[in-house]
């Protein structure tokens, strides 16, 4: 516990608050809190959070004041801005209170922040530096002091150039984006259905109108002097985006703080343009006609152009914020979207969140016995669970390696607030959280974004272990590990509370929003996913013999996809979804019914252990399978793999009805003539080979694997 000598504040010279020791040796922001800070609260170092006196530090005469951000007014301009100011802190601008994040800019007679080392682990220089700081101040009896190094001349050098020097590059890019930015003078920023794969929080469409609320006093009056008053804005934007943050904060009107009113950062502009899609000017997506119109519109390849700006900008002037995290995300899903989920720029788009989510450590919130929820902690929770969820199904899709692994994850997933008292004030964050059981579930039975996040990222994990196994060199990965993590993926379902179960009847019941059905039928297939992988998996390994359960499980996920293409009306909202949903979920599914087609695994009218499942109802819903890989027209961003499947689906249908009687062995089989034959498009032996034991990623990108001729 810090000394009662060190309780009062300490500014470092440039008038902002001085973090603790571990927090300065670890390289992390700091709350400040005395006496402990909230990071060694939840990291239970409670014993070495000290604040130690030093030559760049002084006593602050009074306590920082509450943050008053003043947002214009609606008579506002870009010429009442003036040029950026940076105030002594003995000095505070007028407009700015003592202790608001304007004020605490550093002043201009005083250098910059070095830039962030990002988060540094365990086998980092950092913490066999910290534990012998630490020990030498227990040696001696003194407060511990920092480990970290002192600025160098070329540290200094760069920073000032990188925060006062706008190059005629940087400066043109930031007049390109503001000027795009009247063309949102009529955005729409309203909460869009919320689907799995497209998910938009609460806390973000609310953040986006208070952006938007921003904005509006200087966009409105620029006429005269355009490119000048642009200008201002672009260094202001500059000045503010390169200032470093300290986000910890209780509830969402403290973090807002960082980055509305006259604290707007380009992470603000760029939040904007993940909503480019909802201007006036665009039609609505949710009707057919124009879904397809909506692919390649001119105003997506518009977001996408500035929200790329926008990004670039951040990362010119900054180390990376949770808004520029959740905006990286949505870049991801932008690309995927528009392009394609196998293409270079979703990849591209993807790597580089996984990059700043393990810069930033949010992949490291280690959960302890004394965890005190905030709305900034939650939302690092959330944000994870997001990208580790994309991260899962960008695998099945082109079936490449993921790029985040549950081995070295300490985040654990977000409690189930509700996104009411999740962007409302303290006492009702405390109120919704003390209502959570201990679980960390919701007791109303409420299906809400964190509900559908947390679950999913639930099944993730044992998606992971699953692929861990799947795609591991057989030497490391025997039938054990097999059977093993096959029970963990049938077992999971129970971890999952009661108001995720799928139940058919919700789908025929309107008085329920239309996003409680669809989100405990996304749940119910990527459970069923890695049952199916699973299974395939213990086959492959010589584990178990073939007990009919690879059909019952791919049988259940063709006919739950289709529930999709049969009940459009109710899931009209989540339209743009379905080319995904029927890509990750009904071919694979399809591919197992085909399998069946042509060779069959019982004998009877029907199944032994399903008598939903007969030879007749397998065609039915191939025949529905083909209708609805059909529906996703030529333009769309998968639209080959699409292509293929329907090719192989009705080759085989074809096969059925024309062939009836042919013997369907490995020699007479209509895919004989192929060296890779149907048992290599489901990830099976080759050639007979009983002794095959791999498992690689064609198991989940089905595919292109369809590419062979017919």
């Amino acid at each position: 516990m810090a000394p009662e000598t060190h309780r009062t504040a300490l500014r470092r010279r440039n008038g902002r608050l001085q973090a603790c020791d571990p927090c300065r040796s670890r390289k992390v922001a700091c709350d400040h809190a005395q006496p402990v800070c909230l990071r060694c609260r939840r990291r239970e170092q409670e014993s070495e959070c000290t604040y130690t006196a030093s030559e760049t530090a002084y006593q602050a005469s009074r306590a920082p004041a509450r943050w008053r951000i003043r947002e214009p007014r609606a008579s506002s301009s870009l010429g009442s801005l003036g040029s950026p100011t940076l105030s002594s802190p003995t000095h505070p601008a007028t407009g700015a209170p003592a202790g608001s994040p304007r004020q605490d800019a550093p002043s201009s007679s005083s250098l910059p922040a070095p830039r962030n080392a990002g988060y540094l682990g365990f086998t980092s220089h950092s913490s066999l530096y910290q534990e012998t700081s630490h020990r030498l101040s227990r040696l001696q009896g003194t407060p511990s002091t920092s480990a970290s190094s002192p600025r160098t001349e070329s540290q200094e050098s760069s920073d000032l150039s990188r925060k006062k020097l706008l190059s005629a590059d940087t400066l043109e890019a930031c007049r390109t984006v503001l000027r795009n930015l009247l063309s949102l003078d009529r955005l729409r920023v309203i909460q869009q259905p919320r689907t799995p794969l497209n998910i938009r929080d609460a806390w973000a469409v609310f953040a986006a109108q208070r952006v938007m609320r921003s904005l509006e006093a200087y966009l409105c009056d620029i006429t005269d002097d355009k490119d000048s008053r642009l200008d201002k804005l672009a260094k202001m934007l500059c000045e503010n985006s390169a200032r470093p943050m300290v986000e910890e904060a209780a509830n969402v009107e403290e973090w807002l703080a960082y980055y509305i009113g006259p604290n707007l950062r380009w992470e603000s502009i760029g939040l904007l343009f993940t909503y480019a899609d909802q201007s006036r000017h665009s039609k609505s997506f949710t009707r057919e006609g124009n879904r397809r119109e909506s692919r390649g519109s001119p105003w997506r390849q518009f977001a996408l152009r500035n929200l790329k700006t926008c990004i670039g900008l951040s990362k010119t002037f900054s180390d990376g914020s949770l808004l520029l995290l959740h905006i990286y995300h949505r870049w991801a899903i932008l690309e995927s979207v528009t392009e394609g989920d196998a293409v270079l720029s979703c990849w591209l788009a993807h790597s580089e969140t996984v990059a700043l989510l393990t810069f930033m450590g949010v992949h490291a919130e280690q959960e302890t016995s004394s965890y005190v929820p905030t709305f900034t902690s939650e939302l690092r929770r959330r944000l994870f669970a997001n990208i580790f969820n994309l991260d899962k199904d960008l695998v099945s899709m082109p079936g490449r390696p993921p790029m985040l692994c549950h081995r070295y994850v300490l985040t654990p997933p977000p409690l189930d607030l509700d996104e009411e008292a999740f962007i409302g004030d303290s006492e009702s964050f405390r109120a919704a959280v003390s209502r959570l059981d201990e679980q960390g579930w919701n007791t109303a039975g409420v299906v809400g974004p964190a509900t559908l996040a947390r679950g999913r990222m639930i099944l993730s994990f044992v998606r992971n272990e699953l692929l861990e196994v799947a795609v591991a060199n057989k030497r490391y990965a025997g039938v054990d590990d097999a059977s093993a993590v096959k029970k963990k993926a049938h077992d999971i379902i129970d971890e999952l509370p009661p108001c995720l179960m799928y139940r058919e009847e919700d789908i025929y019941d309107y008085s329920i929003s239309y996003d409680v059905p669809f989100s405990r039928l996304f749940i119910r297939l990527e459970y069923l996913q890695n049952l199916l992988i699973a299974e395939r998996l213990v086959q492959r390994r010589g584990a178990y013999a073939d007990d009919g359960e690879l059909l019952l499980i791919g049988f259940e996920m063709v006919v739950l996809t289709l529930k999709f293409w049969t009940h459009q009306d109710r899931f009209a909202g989540a339209i743009n979804d379905f080319e995904g949903l029927l890509m990750g979920v009904g071919a694979p599914g399809g591919g197992v019914l085909s399998m069946e087609l042509l060779k069959p695994t019982f004998a009877g009218p029907h199944h032994p252990r399903n008598p939903d499942i007969s030879r007749s109802s397998i065609i039915q819903n191939l025949s529905l399978l083909v209708g609805f890989l059909e529906w996703v027209g030529p333009d769309a961003p998968n639209a080959d793999l699409c292509a293929n499947c329907r090719m192989v689906i009705q080759r085989v249908l074809d096969h059925t009805f024309n062939h009836a009687g042919t013997p369907m062995d490995g020699e007479q089989g209509i895919f004989s003539q192929q060296p890779d034959g149907i048992d290599h498009l489901l990830g099976g032996p080759v050639d007979g080979d009983s002794d095959y034991l791999g498992f690689g990623l064609d198991l989940l990108d089905t595919f292109p694997l369809l590419n062979f001729a017919l």
